[in-house]
This record gives C-alpha cells, sequence and structure tokens, in this order.
C-alpha cells in the first residue's frame, strides 16, 4: 500500500470505485431517458420563456420600460373580435378550457363505471345540455326561490335571505368572504363588497 495513503482514505477510494462499478444497466438507462426528456423540452416563448421578439428597440427601455418590452406585440397583435382584452392568461383559459372540453365529451361519450368520479362528470354535463328537458321544465325549479324572496317583509328577513345566498351559491346584491387580516396576520377579517355584473368572455363589470 502507498505509504501516503492513509487507512481511512483508502477506504473512501475503494467505496467509491464498487459504487462506480454497482450502476445498473437500468439505472444508465433511466439517466439516459431523464437527459433525453430534458433536452426535448423547449420553452413555447422565445429560447428561455420570454419572446424577446416583440420588443420595441425604438424604445428606451428607462423610457417606458412597457413599450420596450411590447411594443411590436402592441403594434400589430390584432385583437379577437369577441374579446375586450386579451394576453397570456387569455391563452391558458382557452387551453384549459379546450382540455376540459376535450375530457368531458370523452367522458360523455363512454360509459363510465356507476358512482365514479367519471360518471357524476359525465351526467352533470350531459343534463346541463340536454335543453329540451330544461325548455319543459321553464321556471319550475326556481319556483321556491322565488317564493322565499317575495316574503321578506323587514330588513331581518333581507339579512337572512342575504346570508341564505351564501350558502346556496346563488346571487346576492353583497359578497362577503373572510380572509387573514392585513393589520394583523394573527385573525381574520369579514369582508364586505358590492356585486359586480359582468357579460360573459367581455370582462364588463
Amino acid at each position: 500500500m502507498n505509504p501516503h495513503i492513509t487507512r481511512p482514505v483508502f477506504s473512501l477510494l475503494l467505496g467509491l470505485s464498487l459504487a462506480a462499478c454497482s450502476e445498473t444497466p437500468s439505472d444508465q438507462v433511466e439517466t439516459d431517458s431523464l437527459q433525453t426528456t430534458a433536452s426535448a423540452t423547449k420553452p413555447e416563448l422565445g429560447s428561455f420563456g420570454i419572446d424577446l421578439s416583440q420588443q420595441d428597440p425604438a424604445t428606451k427601455p428607462g423610457d417606458d420600460f412597457f413599450r420596450f418590452a411590447n411594443g411590436k406585440w402592441l403594434d400589430e397583435f390584432e385583437l379577437p373580435a369577441d374579446r375586450s382584452n386579451y394576453g397570456s392568461f387569455s391563452v391558458l383559459g382557452d387551453r384549459s378550457d379546450q382540455r376540459v372540453n376535450e375530457i368531458i365529451d370523452e367522458l360523455a361519450s363512454a360509459e363510465p363505471p356507476a358512482d365514479s368520479i367519471e360518471q357524476k362528470i359525465s351526467d352533470y354535463y350531459l343534463s346541463y345540455m340536454d335543453t329540451a328537458t330544461l325548455d319543459a321544465r321553464g321556471i319550475a325549479p326556481l319556483r321556491e326561490s322565488l317564493a322565499q324572496l317575495a316574503q321578506i317583509d323587514s330588513k331581518e328577513a333581507l339579512i337572512e335571505a342575504l346570508g341564505r345566498a351564501q350558502l346556496d351559491a346563488t346571487a346576492s346584491p353583497f359578497e362577503v368572504s373572510v380572509s387573514g387580516s392585513a393589520i394583523q396576520t394573527a385573525i381574520s377579517s369579514c369582508l364586505a363588497s358590492g356585486a359586480s355584473a359582468c357579460l360573459t368572455a367581455t370582462t364588463i363589470c
């Protein structure tokens, strides 16, 4: 043994050698697979997740950074006729909607196992799309709720009705929620605000 190699060092070197020799083919295959997956993954925007081609080089970033970063896109992008705004979150939302629709369509065209979550999703969707039954029932399912509204004759009854709306997930002129206090994080705050009316896909509130 080399006199300059102490016993602890020799033991360490021997252990490393054995570990290197013990690598199995499956370990190598897994490593190669991970490397292949990593190399095949490519950002959707640009080379690293940001599309630099939409910048406006004529604008100094210190003068107007938003224009510098997005100037070309602002000048050339054509807003879809059915939208009041559009951006990356619009793209993500549309993509999510498309994927959910594909999942639901696949479930609706099949026969999921009884009492499964897949069957519940399929039944819910098919009942929503059954416009013939909906037209035949008319406002009958709403009559009980309408009768409860007609019985409101005092402030106390109004308060009770507004509180019930939170439990029934129905509409109310006010929105109430509970959130952590921005001043004292150890307590929760009850937040009340006026409800807004929005038109689908137009973001007019």
